[in-house]
């Protein structure tokens, strides 16, 4: 038998006093089963499935996001629908879809979301009523799983959740960015993406026939996953799969007939417009294409110059800054004089919700774009796709160039420069039949416009093509021109530090 000494009482233990430390000690327990009960319906959502969560800032117990289906929700929006709506942005090509979750019944939304073509065949009242509300543009069927469709009504039903839980919780931002939603950090890159860019040696050549000529032009619109740069891939929109599109080429008094079909994969409609065209739309009328459709039309040929074409569906910026542009040329009668090497130039903007250089799969910002601020600016499709290997232009000393260069834009104006090189002749808002300008160092090309420039190589060595707005430059906007040949120390020549150039 255990005894101890000293024993103040022999009252039983359940007859004792309680002490002030044994009320603390009882408090304080009292105080960690409330606590560990709310972490419970946290985390459990309680035996009804209904998920709770506490603020820090309330003392209510609120419904907690679901912040995975929301962020998979969120990516999935921003590469196949915010081309055509906005979640509190306002009416785009489609309704805005702030409160649908509300305004909709669930099972229809759903619904609407996975099969909207088989709900307008159907003759769906609300799916005709919106067609014929925005202008009979269709919604496509972007081939949904049902957990794909789910994510999305998830994101429509809370597209705030994401960035509050995410600047509440620092664990949510991965890269340590709280207060970002998810669509701010990029997804791994596209394993199967592709390179988009044109080869500047890619065009036809010159015409030779003086007599008129009928030209069947095929061309195919590509949506397709494109390397941006290296690391990182980006959803491109494309006429035959490369920035830009394929160069067109006939002369004066020639016709063409353009066929232009949808690819099968294709999310969206598209189209084309080309300045060279006279008519409504620049053919735009049409050819609003749907997927796995084709559409015809023909134009005749009128006044010589060097054109841009784009695709004309609404968004029309967002389908022309993903890609959809590209040159036609207009000989005149006499064609253009011979030189040694043409090259096919264009510059673009590509508008990313991630900032300039982060790796991983960017999404489109259509609020960049309609603030003007590209993260990237481009030659030929993607950053610095004119100084790898590949793609670099080459030529010989002594050799006459000529460079066709166009803006497909959507927004800013270029002030195309060669670093080393004073153009001999600048054809003026590529106007063929104007005297052209002599001895220019930078020209002016607004969006939507193009220009043909002309030098003669003197000096051997690597030349830097840029938009002299030279920003742009470190967001990558920049070409290189090899000249090989003799040195011409008569011309250039010097015993710095070459090494050391910023250039």
């Amino acid at each position: 038998m255990q005894t101890q000494p000293n024993e103040a009482a022999t009252l039983p233990g359940y007859k004792k006093p309680i002490t002030l430390v044994q009320m603390g000690v009882i408090l304080a327990l009292a105080v960690i089963a409330c606590v560990g009960g709310v972490a419970l319906l946290i985390f459990t959502g309680g035996e009804a499935g209904a998920e709770t969560a506490v603020s820090p800032n309330q003392s209510a117990i609120v419904p907690a996001v679901n912040t995975e289906a929301i962020a998979q929700g969120e990516v999935i929006f921003a590469a196949n629908c915010a081309a055509c709506h906005s979640v509190g942005g306002g009416v785009r090509v489609g309704p805005d879809l702030a409160g649908v979750a509300a305004r909709r019944d669930a099972d229809w939304l759903s619904r609407w979301i996975a099969e909207p073509d088989a709900m307008l065949a159907e003759g769906d009242p609300i799916a005709t009523e919106l067609l014929a509300e925005f202008n009979s543009i269709t919604m496509p069927n972007l081939q949904l799983s049902p957990d794909e469709v789910a994510s999305v009504i998830a994101y429509l039903e809370n597209p705030e959740g994401v960035a509050l839980q995410v600047a509440a919780d620092p664990v949510l931002g991965a890269n340590g960015e709280t207060g970002h939603t998810m669509s701010k950090t990029a997804v791994s890159a596209a394993v199967d993406a592709v390179s988009i860019i044109r080869n500047p040696t890619d065009l036809p050549a010159p015409i030779t026939s003086r007599t008129p000529q009928h030209h069947v032009v095929e061309m195919t619109a590509v949506e397709v996953d494109g390397q941006l740069a290296d690391g990182t891939t980006f959803r491109y929109m494309t006429f035959d799969g490369q920035v830009p599109g394929p160069m067109l080429r006939l002369r004066v008094g020639d016709t063409m007939e353009l066929h232009l079909q949808n690819q099968m994969t294709s999310v969206l409609p598209h189209s084309i417009d080309l300045h060279a065209v006279t008519g409504p739309g620049g053919g735009a009328v049409f050819t609003q294409t749907a997927a796995d459709e084709t559409s015809i039309f023909q134009f005749k040929a009128l006044q010589p110059g060097l054109y841009v074409y784009h695709c004309a569906t609404a968004s029309i910026p967002h389908h022309i800054s993903s890609g959809m542009y590209g040159l036609i040329l207009v000989e005149p009668e006499e064609g253009l004089s011979p030189v040694d090497h043409e090259f096919y130039v264009m510059q673009g903007e590509i508008y990313t919700e991630q900032p300039f250089g982060t790796p991983g799969h960017l999404t489109f910002s259509h609020e960049k774009m309609l603030d003007e601020d590209p993260e990237y600016y481009v030659f030929n499709g993607a950053a610095g796709a004119l100084t790898l290997d590949e793609y670099a232009m080459r030529v010989e000393v002594g050799d006459t160039v000529r460079i066709f260069f166009g803006v497909g834009g959507p927004n800013k104006i270029s002030s195309l420069h060669l670093i080393g090189e004073i153009f001999d002749k600048v054809y003026d808002q590529a106007s063929l039949t104007s005297p052209p300008l002599t001895d220019v160092q930078t020209t002016l090309v607004p969006p939507g416009g193009a220009t043909v420039v002309e030098f003669t190589m003197d000096v051997p060595g690597r030349y830097i093509l840029v938009d002299h707005a030279l920003s742009r430059l470190e967001r990558g906007l920049v070409g290189f021109l090899y000249a090989a040949g003799n040195e011409n120390p008569d011309i250039f020549g010097g015993s710095g530090f070459p090494e050391a150039s910023g250039h």
